[in-house]
C-alpha cells in the first residue's frame, strides 16, 4: 500500500474541533507547507453519529488556515453544526479515511 504524495512538507490529521485547528495553525508557524487531511466539512458531516462535545473551545485567532479550513473552524466556533461539536480523529471510520487518502 502506497500513500499518495501531496507535494508538501507533511500532513496533519487532528481532531475536528477548534483546538485541532489551533494546533494546525501553530504547526504552520514552523512548517508553513503542511497540508491538512480529513479535517474538513465532508468528514465532519459523514460522521455525525460519532460527534462529541468539545469542552472549553479555543478562541485563538487563526491566521494560517486555508479558506476551507477557516470556514469549518469558524462554523465549529459559532456552533453552526450544533453546540460545541467535535469529532475526534480516532472516530473517523477507516473505510472513509482510506477512501480519501488512497488513490
Amino acid at each position: 500500500m502506497t500513500l499518495p504524495v501531496f507535494g508538501t512538507e507533511g500532513l496533519y490529521w487532528g481532531d475536528l474541533d477548534t483546538h485541532g485547528f489551533r494546533i494546525l495553525d501553530q504547526l504552520r508557524a514552523v512548517h508553513p507547507h503542511v497540508a491538512s487531511v480529513l479535517i474538513d466539512e465532508a468528514t465532519l458531516l459523514a460522521h455525525r453519529d460519532a460527534w462529541g462535545i468539545e469542552p472549553g473551545r479555543s478562541r485563538a485567532v487563526l491566521t494560517r488556515l486555508t479558506a476551507a479550513e477557516a470556514a469549518v473552524s469558524t462554523s465549529l466556533g459559532n456552533d453552526a453544526f450544533g453546540s460545541s461539536v467535535r469529532l475526534e480523529q480516532d472516530l473517523v471510520r477507516w473505510d472513509w479515511a482510506l477512501g480519501k487518502l488512497l488513490p
